[in-house]
């Protein structure tokens, strides 16, 4: 089994979550009550201890104010930043 936390795509993922989420001033609080999660998930998504499903990757784009779309267009730069 491939090892999927962590990697390119996955550390890419996380630095456009968390660089537009500090580029717009969302704060964990917000997107958890959005979400309907607890804090502590958000926490965990952002600090890579947990990944994303399809479905919560597009709904943490509706809390950024984005499209799915969008969102990946950001993740694909940060992927090749971080390469």
């Amino acid at each position: 089994m491939a090892k999927t936390l962590r990697n390119l795509d996955h550390r890419a993922i996380i630095a456009a979550l968390r660089t537009i989420g500090e580029d717009k001033n969302v704060r964990q609080k917000y997107i958890a009550k959005r979400m309907r999660r607890e804090e502590s998930w958000v926490s965990k998504v952002l600090t890579g201890e947990t990944m994303l499903s399809s479905p919560e990757f597009m709904g943490w784009a509706r809390v950024l104010k984005m499209t799915p779309t969008e969102l990946m267009n950001v993740v694909e730069q940060m992927r090749k930043v971080l390469r």
